[in-house]
């Protein structure tokens, strides 16, 4: 009789990078502080998408306090978010902060414009969406 071999664990909640995204022109052009981020970012969107049908968008918050805790200073994580949404990983739905003057906090959703990053059919998307511009 063979030796049984016990499956090995993943030993808890994941962030899976496809390969995809990993051999992609936008993610080998992040910063390192925001390839790191981005992986929080998928891990806190798969918490989030829990209960919930795969094809449809989720959103999720991800606060400057969650970051702190991470080891990302507030400068570090303003330019993550910016490198992520310039790059096509996320979108933001719902501008938190003092800018929505309700101190709520920012509400984001990751994206697949990082597949068209460096053609011309990429979407570039700011920071700051025009209507909360003054």
């Amino acid at each position: 009789m063979g030796k049984k071999y016990k499956k090995a664990s993943i030993g808890g909640l994941f962030a899976p990078l496809l390969f995809d995204e990993l051999h992609s022109q936008a993610y080998r052009e992040l910063s390192g502080n925001a390839a790191k981020a981005y992986c929080h970012f998928k891990r806190i969107e798969r918490i989030a998408r829990k209960g919930v049908e795969q094809d449809s968008s989720v959103s999720f918050d991800f606060t400057y306090t969650e970051a702190a805790k991470l080891g990302f200073s507030r400068s570090t994580f303003n330019r993550v978010i910016a490198d992520l949404l310039a790059k096509g990983f996320i979108n933001i739905v719902s501008q938190g902060g003092r800018r929505s003057c309700g101190m709520s906090n920012t509400r984001y959703q990751l994206s697949n414009r990082w597949r068209d990053y460096g053609k011309n059919t990429f979407i570039p998307k700011r920071r700051y969406p025009s209507e909360l511009r003054q």
